[in-house]
Protein backbone atom coordinates (compact mmCIF):
# COMPACT_ATOMS: atom_id res chain seq x y z
CA UNK A 1 0.00 0.00 0.00
CA UNK A 2 2.64 2.55 0.89
CA UNK A 3 5.97 3.26 -0.77
CA UNK A 4 7.92 0.67 1.20
CA UNK A 5 9.58 -0.81 -1.88
CA UNK A 6 11.53 2.38 -2.47
CA UNK A 7 13.25 1.84 0.88
CA UNK A 8 14.55 -1.57 -0.12
CA UNK A 9 18.31 -1.58 0.28
CA UNK A 10 20.71 -3.70 -1.69
CA UNK A 11 24.32 -4.30 -0.75
CA UNK A 12 25.24 -5.46 -4.26
CA UNK A 13 27.24 -2.31 -5.11
CA UNK A 14 29.17 -2.54 -1.85
CA UNK A 15 29.82 -6.24 -2.39
CA UNK A 16 31.09 -5.54 -5.92
CA UNK A 17 33.73 -3.32 -4.28
CA UNK A 18 34.79 -6.18 -1.99
CA UNK A 19 32.76 -5.32 1.09
CA UNK A 20 31.33 -8.16 3.16
CA UNK A 21 29.35 -7.99 6.40
CA UNK A 22 31.19 -8.98 9.56
CA UNK A 23 28.05 -10.10 11.37
CA UNK A 24 24.72 -11.68 10.48
CA UNK A 25 21.48 -10.32 11.88
CA UNK A 26 20.28 -13.84 12.64
CA UNK A 27 23.36 -14.35 14.84
CA UNK A 28 23.00 -11.02 16.63
CA UNK A 29 19.23 -10.63 17.12
CA UNK A 30 19.15 -12.06 20.65
CA UNK A 31 21.83 -9.63 21.81
CA UNK A 32 20.04 -6.73 20.13
CA UNK A 33 16.74 -7.64 21.80
CA UNK A 34 18.48 -7.94 25.17
CA UNK A 35 20.08 -4.52 24.73
CA UNK A 36 16.65 -2.97 24.12
CA UNK A 37 15.23 -4.74 27.18
CA UNK A 38 18.14 -3.51 29.29
CA UNK A 39 17.86 0.06 27.98
CA UNK A 40 14.08 0.43 27.62
CA UNK A 41 14.10 3.47 29.92
CA UNK A 42 15.87 5.43 27.15
CA UNK A 43 12.83 5.23 24.90
CA UNK A 44 9.24 6.35 25.05
CA UNK A 45 7.02 3.46 24.07
CA UNK A 46 3.51 4.15 22.83
CA UNK A 47 0.81 1.80 23.99
CA UNK A 48 -0.49 -0.37 21.19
Amino acid sequence: PFNDRRYSISSSKLRSLGWAPKRRLTDEIQGIAQWYRDNAQRYEWDEV
